[in-house]
């Protein structure tokens, strides 16, 4: 599962604001992924002003960037805990078999099984359309 919001690492993913070294603002956001619990708390470098969790700050710009979560959503309340499992599992292991800097894998869209349940999602989307279509329709 790899859900808007969140980075590769597991942590929710920040916009900064950049300054230059003048302390003026450049104009320019950026979205950093944090490896890290003491890099998602104080995300981007030295000067950089933090605008807080990027599904909250571009939301439209996160769900655009996954548009294959939503046919996952269709599948069910299953879905949102399958997220959180995923998430937590993408958390690096202390002293674990991670190295340093690599992210452990928690998204894998071209695996046939997610494929599936992204279709299936899709399907019951047009199912329900139709059904909604032919209801307003009356007896003719």
């Amino acid at each position: 599962m790899d859900p808007p919001g969140w980075g590769q690492y597991g942590y929710m993913s920040q916009v900064v604001e950049k300054y230059n070294q003048r302390g003026q603002s450049e104009g320019v956001w950026a979205r950093v992924e944090p490896s890290s619990s003491e890099e998602e708390a104080n995300p981007g470098s030295d000067g950089d002003k933090p605008q807080g969790p990027a599904l909250l700050v571009h939301p439209l710009d996160e769900l655009a960037d996954k548009p294959w979560y939503a046919g996952q959503i269709l599948c069910g309340p299953l879905t949102l805990a399958a997220t959180a499992l995923s998430v937590h599992a993408a958390h690096p292991i202390p002293g674990g078999p991670a190295v340093e800097g690599v992210p452990q894998s928690h998204s894998r869209s071209w695996e046939i099984g997610t494929l599936y349940t992204a279709v299936a999602g899709m399907l019951n989307l047009l199912v329900i359309i139709d059904s909604a279509y032919r209801a307003g329709q009356g007896n003719r």
